[in-house]
């Protein structure tokens, strides 16, 4: 449920939670199964994924650019720069999403990988 607060979601009910949701599954239901792992098993290769291409943010606007320096901006000036700054912002805010996401799927892989060990 979505409107739950996720700092109830204590280690132990996220370990519940994703064995039940793996048991549910045709490819994850092994690795919770009592059934011994045996030779002829095989842990899953790992997916490795790159970066999506996104275009890079404008660092060129940290710059030289001091705080005490806005002060002499005219208003038309002031709001290209936050214009461009918001902008830049919005694309650093795409890499950090697609970054997480890759770690997320990687540490997915861990854990599903730590389980047919630990079966073994």
């Amino acid at each position: 449920d979505p409107n739950i607060d996720p700092t109830l979601y204590t280690p132990s009910k996220r370990m519940r939670m994703m064995t039940s949701a793996l048991g549910g599954t045709a490819s994850g239901s092994f690795l919770i199964s009592k059934v011994p792992v045996t030779s002829q098993s095989h842990i899953a290769p790992p997916v490795l994924e790159g970066p999506p291409i996104l275009p890079m943010p404008n660092w060129n606007l940290l710059r030289g650019s001091r705080p005490e320096d806005i002060e002499n901006l005219s208003a038309q000036a002031l709001r290209e720069r936050v214009k461009a700054l918001t902008l830049s912002l919005a694309i650093s805010q795409q890499h950090l999403l697609a970054r997480d996401g890759m770690i997320e799927a990687a540490n997915a892989q861990l854990v599903v990988q730590n389980i047919f060990v630990g079966k073994q």
